[in-house]
């Protein structure tokens, strides 16, 4: 019986992919003796020597604090002092923590604008704990003019 040459060079090609492979294998480095004089293995700084600083994990905490408030979108616009004042005393919670991500969220047809003009304000509320932060603003159809809801995410201490 006859094989077709399809079918032999397909057995052909696995048997190739199966030798490279224990090939491969088989060029693999072995490991390296602590006792040796290889100066590659002797420059290799090891994790928790003097002067080495492991990073400490940053991230976000998973829940967010969040503030709902009702301000004048005219007053937050113009970024008044009793605006900012008033932004400051809801958001003391997170005065003295690094913040990542601020997601905020306003009401009605012109909210995001409304959440936009709120996040520039940020900065100025709390500058240590927003100057590095991300925010992103967005609308509630739902909800009426005057109406924010600001999520925020510090970073996990």
């Amino acid at each position: 019986m006859s094989l077709p040459a399809v079918a032999i060079a397909g057995w052909l090609f696995a048997d190739l992919l199966l030798a490279f492979l224990i090939i491969t294998l088989g060029m693999d480095a072995s490991p390296v003796d602590e006792t040796s004089t290889n100066p590659v293995a002797q420059t290799q700084e090891t994790p928790g020597e003097e002067g080495v600083e492991e990073p400490v994990p940053h991230g976000l905490e998973l829940d967010p604090v969040v503030v709902e408030l009702n301000l004048a979108p005219s007053q937050v616009a113009s970024g008044e002092d009793d605006t900012v004042e008033s932004l400051a005393e809801e958001l003391a919670e997170v005065a003295d923590r690094e913040v990542g991500m601020v997601l905020t969220f306003g009401g009605s047809a012109q909210g995001k604008s409304f959440a936009e003009d709120i996040n520039a304000l940020l900065p100025k509320v709390h500058p240590h704990a927003f100057e590095d932060a991300v925010t992103r603003a967005f609308h509630d159809l739902g909800k009426s003019s005057g109406w924010a809801r600001i999520e925020i995410y510090p970073f996990s201490s």
